[in-house]
């Protein structure tokens, strides 16, 4: 029921995930599924410094869950840039808990653990290193820099499966 995740703040990832509740996996046309990440396990929902649902699938713009099987409890978390951007380094604590749409007096954690951000190479480049029609170029490299740093380039997204 234990999972550590580890990102680099400011990429995008995703990972799916096979939901069980005693040992079956759930039908999830009878939950929404929701993935929380705060800084401290006793923070409200409302302080939570990522929170996704079921209801919203992931756009351009913003991360979100993805229903892959409903039968056999197969979700897809996305989290884009604009979801991990300004996110502190450090330890986080997750959560991915369901509740049924039918009774809502049934909520289940299903996953927990630790969700670590590491801090990216690139923190110091003017503009989103993403949108490279907001970025200047200059001869020194594909973005403009602090004087102080070294060239960024783009990694492509990783992929994380997280199975229990």
């Amino acid at each position: 029921m234990s999972n550590n995740l580890t990102i680099y703040r400011g990429d995008s990832v995703s990972f799916e995930v096979a939901l069980e509740l005693e040992n079956q996996r759930i039908n999830l046309n009878d939950y929404l599924v929701f993935f929380t990440v705060k800084k401290k396990k006793t923070d409200p929902d409302e302080k939570a410094v990522v929170r996704k649902n079921s209801d919203t699938s992931p756009s351009a713009s913003s991360g979100g869950i993805t229903v892959v099987n409903a039968e056999n409890g197969l979700v897809r978390i996305v989290l884009l840039h604009d979801d991990t951007k300004n996110l502190l380094e450090g330890s986080h604590y997750y959560g991915v808990n369901c509740i049924n749409r039918n009774d809502n007096a049934l909520v289940y954690t299903l996953l927990e653990g630790m969700f670590i951000v590491n801090l990216d190479i690139g923190i110091r480049v003017h503009g989103d290193p993403t949108n490279l029609e907001t970025v200047p170029f200059s001869s020194s490299g594909p973005y403009v820099v602090d004087p102080t740093t070294t060239t960024t380039t783009v990694v492509p997204t990783t992929t994380t499966t997280v199975i229990p």
